[in-house]
């Protein structure tokens, strides 16, 4: 499947093909290949999911301005549009050099995510750009929970003072299954309560039972 089809399987039907391809483009290929690349349309596109992810919650729920705010950087951090992009399989169309083909890490694939937005946006509207980014969010009840300050900040949980934070990390228990450190998949805050603990790393973690 070419990145049209891609598209014209969110009902997204792309005009401008080499607007799109740009849009795919990092820098170490365009520096290769002395063409444009992404950055201009990623600026744009960055903009355009602030504003379909603001009004998302905002026609969606009931939050206080602060938290919509705190949800919503949870949704658009780095870490999320590069899960979303993966999921769904945008990260197989990206162009880079000889250089960076080994190394196309989260940053590279959340840029892409906002310069393909902007291209859509550009190329078939506000409502068609919306429209995709809604099928994406479409259970608003999932959010994705990344790196322990993230986390910590959106529960409201103020970060403990560690005399050396070596010694430590977090044990995340959702039902009863355990995470450390990081979670790196959809956990449904409406059915799934979280419980965050401090633990000393030098001790055994008990097993479940």
């Amino acid at each position: 499947m070419n990145f049209i089809d891609f598209f014209k399987s969110y009902g997204i039907e792309i005009k401008n093909k080499e607007q799109m391809l740009r849009a795919f483009t990092h820098s170490s290929f365009s520096n290769e290949q002395h063409t444009k690349n992404y950055e201009r349309l990623e600026f744009l596109g960055d903009a355009v999911l602030q504003l379909i992810t603001s009004e998302y919650f905002y026609l969606n729920s009931n939050l206080s301005e602060g938290e919509m705010s705190k949800k919503r950087a949870s949704f658009v951090c780095e870490s999320a549009l590069a899960t979303y992009a993966k999921e769904i399989g945008l990260n197989k169309y990206i162009r880079v050099g000889h250089g960076q083909a080994s190394n196309i890490n989260d940053t590279i694939i959340a840029d892409v995510f906002e310069s393909t937005l902007g291209a859509i946006y550009l190329d078939c509207g506000f409502d068609n750009a919306k429209k995709y980014i809604d099928e994406i969010y479409k259970d608003q009840s999932y959010i994705y929970l990344y790196p322990i300050l993230a986390i910590f900040e959106y529960f409201g949980i103020e970060i403990p003072a560690l005399t050396d934070s070596s010694l430590y990390s977090y044990e995340f228990l959702v039902e009863n299954q355990r995470y450390s450190e990081v979670i790196e998949e959809k956990i449904n805050l409406d059915s799934k309560p979280v419980a965050i603990k401090l633990i000393d790393s030098e001790d055994e973690i008990p097993e479940e039972k």
